[in-house]
């Protein structure tokens, strides 16, 4: 009679095992489809976004280009830049006298400049305002020294912002 019911339990705890497992196995399933499921909704938002928002996004790209000189090489961009400044301190009227710049570090896309200049107060507001036309060229401060016929020696510190694309 112990032999009876001792097959009937160990029958009833194979069924409540395989119950258990079938159980886990679901649960394991579920979660994997929620999983699935949520990033397919994450990624259709993205898209529904990306279709809503189209030309926003293409013009930030844009102007995110244009903050930036696209020059082949850092030094071939440094003479591009010296001889964009001294052409627009000429044409309003200062003397250039210096142009410095930092070394070129890879991996950095910025290098500060500084230009020294003499000239008239309204010929260097008016270089600023020509220096100020181009985004990748940031004018971090101006130091003056004047005489009494608001001339004198003025030192401008920019910051010449640039990505290395092949042209």
């Amino acid at each position: 009679m112990k032999d009876k019911y001792k097959k009937r339990w160990i029958l009833v705890g194979i069924i409540w095992s395989f119950a258990l497992a079938t159980f886990i196995f679901n649960l394991v399933k579920i979660e994997r489809y929620s999983k699935e499921k949520e990033k397919l909704v994450a990624q259709k938002r993205i898209n529904e976004f990306i279709k809503k928002h189209k030309s926003v996004l293409k013009n930030a790209v844009q102007e995110k280009k244009r903050l930036y000189d696209h020059i082949p090489s850092p030094n071939i961009g440094l003479i591009k830049i010296e001889e964009l400044l001294n052409k627009l301190a000429k044409e309003n009227g200062l003397e250039v006298t210096q142009i410095g710049h930092e070394e070129a570090v890879e991996g950095v896309d910025s290098i500060n400049l500084s230009i020294t200049c003499r000239g008239a107060i309204r010929d260097l507001i008016k270089t600023l305002y020509s220096i100020s036309g181009y985004p990748y060229l940031e004018i971090n401060t101006v130091k003056l020294d004047l005489d009494r016929d608001k001339k004198g020696i003025f030192e401008i510190r920019l910051k010449y912002k640039f990505v290395i694309s092949p042209q």
